[in-house]
């Protein structure tokens, strides 16, 4: 019989006996063994003291996870202590874990506390306490008529984390150059990011971005520059969000400015997923290898690199607001310039509510200077019933005033609308004042009957005489009348799909004019289709016309796509278009290998020239990186390498990790050292680094997350007592969480006193960590795990670590089949033993 054979024996007997040898003694409380039935050669030297009571804990400390109702809310000490009057010890409930339990305030008014801070169970009819040591976990079940709103992704403020203090860096980084007969040699580099630290619930952020040459455009910023400070936190007992330095007013009523001053609003993005409003979203076609840049009033909030073809965009914050500035930069130099109006619903707040915003400061530029009048902006929503919401707002300072009153409507069926006026008073240079209003209607409807959807349908009407704060800072700038103010803007998104078809279409329109200015329009149609010809399945094909008009040009476009699978990850495509007076045809296949790097190769056709262009990426553990190259028959060849990702620093350690949202919610998994742990889940997953840490980017805030150890790809030599958990976190967060993993070689040894003698059946060993490494059999034999060379273990009966064990310095898998490890007293247990021994004589 082999030593792995035996072992197999051992152990299963062991566990089998354990499982049958005890019978009821004097109660139901009381467990004896009968030591008989065990195969030992020593009944003497046997410690099966912890399980002689069903439920049994040892009393002490033990770092469990929490679980209510099921769910994973966080990771603690648990301390364990005996109970007068009572059998087995018990969990000690603190205020602090009881407040993840996030029971209602009438509830929470009817608990009772024990003298030494924990809760008095009978104080929570129908809660139970149960711990299981040997996944780690103190299960807690609480009726769910105490608890608040819980929904399957979103849990109450009680349960939310703030993180731990940290500092991170996150970028996106492109440099390319470029030749061609008429320009020469072009080189050039531009990037954007954030650098930040977080400090309790405090953030502190700075965002960044490099604006250097662009072939064919300058950009007029150059070099590297932070184009805000400013530093914010969460208020969740309020469910706002405070916020102070350089900031873009977000208001739901007036428009957009920078500004340096502090704000307070409430927070939609605390609210349950359903009753939040929607994240814009950006689409368009680049005609090459392009980087996409979408900013607003200068600021660089989303920037990527892209192959050539069609492009969504749908990550942006539901936070973003306002009209977005959208760049496409292709390679060739041309630079393809619109905007788009975020989707703003109908305001509307829940009955009974009120969500508001306020700020005050000072507007300001690039350079970090206050460049006009104090300012103080309100606006609140009030939900007077289940249907009507009322709300307002004005601003004011020095030379300009603006009141705002609306009412918004929930027609049900028909959708929901919501109107207001605003009217605006300001003292203009020359020394004119002039009033003016300003009409607004918004339309937001879901025609599930007929597939479709008006995501958003807006008009504003403007008279003359009618100034934003922002045109009015535009007129004390220009220290001039400035005419350039608005007049009418129409606004519509619609969607509708054709089931019997199966054709999707996708509009947008905007029109912008002014009073003194050329009127602005761009129109933007899409019809996408899956279909399957012949023996090829999953065909897809758009078809998208364009219109844009800027500055009395007209930029008109038509491009047709086709994609046929090809391949177990691949693609085969066709691009026609004509676009600025020019056609283009190209083909290309594109895939993704089996590391998940995705490719893509593309040949274009125009009127006098060739192009051939490539393009790779890589989502790496210690962050993104793209490559794309182009080469023209006629005179321009170009070159650009893209670098994405974030460094996270915490006390744990510090990780570089794949791209994120700027200065976002991250999260930090901790597997003790453990090195190449595959980990996934909400966020982007990764592997741990050589500290046993890896960061999952782009969680999203106030969102449960989940982030799990992929045990089917884990290391042979590995396990995993804790491979799942979840927590919610607040915005801009860095989580922490500490998932038990032990790393190290597995096989059976014998462990021997000095004196020859054994540990007793059932003693415990564990890890320099405190991890449970195995547990002793008959005549000291034990399975461990978790062993690395040279580590000290630690054995424990009678409540007390008594011994210690030296793994050899160096050994292989098959020498754990026959180690002998001598197990040494440690300094405390030998003091003890010499202290009773003296008190004996």
């Amino acid at each position: 019989m082999t030593w792995q054979n035996y072992w197999k024996v051992k152990s299963g007997r062991f566990l089998f006996v354990c499982s049958l040898i005890w019978f009821p003694a004097v109660s139901a409380s009381e467990i004896e063994f009968n030591t008989d039935v065990l195969d030992l050669q020593d009944r003497t030297n046997l410690d099966l003291t912890p399980f002689s009571q069903p439920g049994y804990i040892m009393p002490g400390d033990y770092l469990l996870d929490i679980k209510i109702n099921g769910q994973s809310v966080a990771s603690q000490n648990v301390t364990f202590r005996q109970i007068a009057g009572q059998s087995l010890p018990e969990a000690k409930l603190t205020k602090s874990l009881v407040t993840l339990f996030a029971l209602k305030k009438e509830t929470q008014k009817s608990l009772a506390w024990a003298d030494d801070g924990g809760l008095v169970y009978a104080s929570l009819p129908g809660m139970s306490v149960k711990a299981d040591l040997g996944s780690s976990v103190l299960n807690i079940s609480v009726p769910q008529i105490y608890l608040e709103y819980i929904s399957a992704d979103w849990d109450p403020p009680a349960r939310w984390d703030e993180g731990v203090s940290g500092m991170m860096l996150d970028y996106y980084l492109n440099a390319g150059t470029s030749r061609s007969r008429t320009s020469g040699e072009e080189h050039n580099v531009n990037g954007s990011g954030t650098a930040g630290a977080n400090l309790g619930a405090w953030r502190f952020r700075a965002d960044w971005q490099l604006q250097n040459m662009v072939a064919g455009y300058s950009s007029g910023q150059k070099d590297l520059e932070v184009s805000r400070y400013y530093l914010y936190r969460a208020l969740p007992a309020i469910k706002a969000r405070f916020s102070a330095g350089e900031n873009y007013l977000t208001s739901d009523i007036f428009d957009s400015f920078r500004y340096i001053g502090a704000s307070l609003e409430s927070d939609v993005s605390m609210l349950p997923p359903s009753l939040r409003g929607y994240a814009p979203e950006v689409n368009g076609v680049a005609g090459s290898n392009a980087t996409v840049i979408v900013s607003q009033q200068g600021r660089i909030i989303y920037q990527t690199q892209i192959p050539a073809g069609p492009f969504s965009i749908q990550d942006l914050s539901s936070s973003v607001s306002g009209l977005l500035d959208v760049e496409v930069r292709e390679e060739d130099g041309q630079v393809q310039k619109y905007q788009v109006a975020t989707a703003s619903l109908p305001y509307l707040t829940r009955p009974g509510s009120v969500r508001y915003k306020m700020a005050t400061g000072r507007p300001s530029g690039w350079e970090h200077t206050a460049e006009g009048p104090l300012f103080t902006t309100a606006e609140a929503s009030w939900g007077i019933t289940n249907g009507w919401s009322l709300y307002g707002g004005t601003t004011g300072s020095n030379g300009y005033q603006s009141l705002a009153v609306g009412v918004g409507r929930d027609l049900y069926m028909l959708g929901a609308v919501s109107t207001d006026m605003t009217i605006s008073r300001q003292h203009l240079p020359g020394d004119k004042t002039s009033q003016g209003r300003s009409l607004r209607i918004n339309y937001a409807k879901i025609f599930e009957e007929f597939d479709s959807q008006v995501t958003f349908a807006g008009y504003r009407f403007s008279e003359e005489d009618f100034y934003s704060m922002s045109e009015y800072l535009g007129v004390l700038k220009h220290d001039s009348d400035y005419r350039g103010n608005s007049k009418e803007r129409y606004d519509v998104s619609f969607n509708k799909r054709f089931s019997q078809s199966g054709i999707t279409a996708y509009l947008t329109y905007s029109h912008q004019s002014y009073w003194n200015r050329p009127t602005a329009e761009r129109f933007d149609l899409t019809l996408s289709h899956y279909f399957d010809f012949g023996g090829l399945k999953n065909i897809s094909g758009n078809v998208r016309a364009y219109r844009q008009t800027y500055y009395g040009r007209n930029d008109d476009g038509v491009s047709l796509g086709l994609s046929i699978p090809w391949g177990k990850q691949g693609w085969l495509r066709y691009d026609g278009s004509v676009e600025h007076e020019k056609s283009t045809h190209a083909v290309g296949y594109s895939g993704k290998s089996a590391d998940n790097d995705s490719y893509n190769i593309r040949t274009a056709f125009h009127r006098q020239d060739t192009d051939f262009s490539g393009y790779w990426s890589r989502q790496g553990n210690a962050g993104d990186v793209s490559i794309s190259a182009a080469h023209s028959t006629s005179s321009r060849n170009t070159a650009s390498i893209g670098l994405n990702g974030g460094i996270t620093l915490t006390g744990a350690g510090i990780v570089l990790h794949g791209a994120g949202s700027n200065g976002g919610t991250r999260l930090m998994i901790d597997t003790g050292g453990a090195t190449g742990v595959p980990v996934q889940g909400t966020g982007s997953g990764g592997m741990t680094n050589s500290k046993g840490l890896t960061v999952m980017n782009g969680v999203s805030s106030y969102n449960r997350t989940q982030a799990s150890i992929v045990l089917n790809k884990l290391p042979e030599n590995m396990d995993a007592s804790s491979a799942v958990m979840q927590l919610t976190l607040t915005e801009g967060a860095i989580g922490y969480r500490k998932m038990e993993v032990i790393a190290g070689q597995k096989g059976s040894a014998f462990i021997r006193m000095p004196d020859g003698k054994v540990p007793p059946f059932g003693a415990m060993v564990y890890t320099a960590e405190g991890k449970n490494a195995g547990i002793v059999a008959d005549d000291g034999q034990a399975w461990l795990s978790g062993m690395e060379p040279g580590e000290i273990m630690h054995v424990r009966w009678s409540e007390a670590t008594q011994c210690e064990i030296k793994l050899p310095e160096s050994f292989s898998s098959t020498d754990t089949t026959s180690l002998l490890l001598p197990c040494y007293r440690t300094a405390e247990t030998q003091h003890k033993i010499d202290t009773g021994l003296r008190n004996e004589r």
